[in-house]
């Protein structure tokens, strides 16, 4: 955000903490007399002056730095409308990069274009695709009505539920359920709903979080789409697990995926820091329980953690390091209903190390242009190994989820 010619914030933080930044103006009644002499002060009638609080941001320079080369490079690359990426600490909530393309320049605000100012990472709002389905996963699971062992035939590809003929990219018989997420098969998931039933399904993403804003101290947060349950059909109950007929915001996205790497625990995602030192302390992040200690670590440590080691996410394997992810590739939504044809967002979200997630990394690609096929293994998944990489190293995190040091340096890369 910035301020404008009279001071005001006008987005982001500069807008969504103005009352804090601003201060108040103090004023005091006095009597004079004719001459315009002070004969007296009102002790009753004085408001004093308040200065205004300094906010100390949670983003960290340098990561900030990496998501903005990395941005800059997937926009060479791929040649797309827009994209945006997220870096996340899932055990604080603390957001230590945010950034979108296309973007402006502070200095040269006069030629900023209207889309330039979105934030993204807030108010873009997408189906999440494959993205989605760890979650259904986990809380089916936790009711029981999934178990580890379970299998799906997939039928080769091709499986008609209802009026409705469902199609895998790739033909794949009997996969059980890790499989079903490390192949990403939609016609698995779509027995899984059938399984699960519209209501369990609701009450998932609904759990995770979709459908309500995250609550981070910024402006203009969308809260996606999350339908009432009395308009869910029978082609929902195929569609959802496929991460069909919902959207989501890239922030409530990793959001979700940070309670999966905090071990079942929904955070809020924060800004601003909350440290005991400074005027904010009052800000917490807020934990809800969304499943299990152990259907969380089973999700992350297995068959996430195998999309990167031999599924749709092989391109985020990082040397040293067990990364967990999942991929996400969906059709772009009509505004007049209905998909785009040929139009996709690619989607990519990963974090290590895998017994002790300490960073998540989300990247979000709007209509590639160059390159054929715009899968979420194939556009997002480098750029977001590249800065979960980096970070990783920049923030001396070991491959076992020990920080080195991790302090030294970040009230210096702090943004005040």
């Amino acid at each position: 955000g910035l301020r404008d010619v009279d001071g005001v914030g006008r987005g982001g933080v500069e807008e969504g903490l103005d009352h804090v930044l601003r201060g108040r103006i103090g004023r005091r009644m006095l009597s004079r007399d004719s001459r315009g002499r002070v004969i007296e002060i009102r002790d009753d009638a004085q408001h004093p002056l308040k200065n205004g609080e300094s906010v100390r941001l949670s983003l960290d320079l340098v990561v900030q730095l990496f998501v903005e080369k990395e941005l800059d490079q997937i926009m060479s690359t791929w040649k797309p409308e827009s994209c945006c990426a997220i870096v996340l600490d899932p055990k604080t909530g603390d957001v230590l990069a945010m950034a979108n393309r296309p973007t402006f320049d502070p200095s040269q605000i006069e030629e900023a274009t209207p889309e330039s100012w979105k934030n993204r990472a807030i108010a873009d709002i997408y189906e999440p695709g494959s993205t989605f389905k760890p979650f259904l996963v986990s809380y089916g699971l936790d009711q029981n009505v999934l178990h580890k062992d379970d299998v799906f035939n997939c039928e080769y590809g091709k499986y008609q539920m209802g009026r409705r003929l469902l199609h895998d990219h790739h033909p794949y018989g009997v996969l059980n359920l890790t499989d079903v997420l490390v192949k990403s098969s939609n016609i698995g998931m779509a027995k899984i709903g059938q399984r699960m039933t519209n209501k369990l399904l609701f009450e998932a993403a609904t759990l995770f979080g979709f459908g309500r804003k995250t609550g981070i101290e910024l402006p203009g947060e969308l809260t996606g789409i999350l339908r009432p349950l009395e308009q869910w059909t029978s082609y929902s109950t195929g569609s959802i697990p496929m991460g069909h007929e919902i959207a989501t915001t890239p922030l409530q996205l990793i959001v979700a995926h940070a309670a999966l790497a905090n071990r079942g625990q929904l955070i809020r995602p924060r800004i601003v820091r909350s440290d005991n030192d400074d005027p904010f302390s009052a800000i917490r992040s807020i934990a809800e329980t969304t499943v299990g200690i152990e259907t969380a670590r089973w999700l992350i440590e297995g068959p996430m953690h195998e999309v990167v080691t031999r599924g749709t996410g092989k391109r985020a394997q990082i040397p040293g390091y067990d990364v967990f992810g999942k991929t996400g590739t969906a059709q772009c939504l009509s505004p007049n209903g209905g998909y785009v044809h040929g139009k996709y967002i690619s989607s990519f979200v990963c974090g290590a190390p895998v017994n002790d997630p300490r960073l998540l990394v989300l990247v979000v690609v709007n209509q590639s242009t160059l390159g054929g096929e715009a899968f979420g293994g194939k556009v997002a998944a480098p750029a977001a190994a590249q800065i979960l990489k980096q970070s990783l190293v920049y923030l001396r995190i070991r491959p076992d989820g020990e920080l080195l040091n991790v302090t030294h340096n970040r009230r210096e890369n702090e943004l005040d």
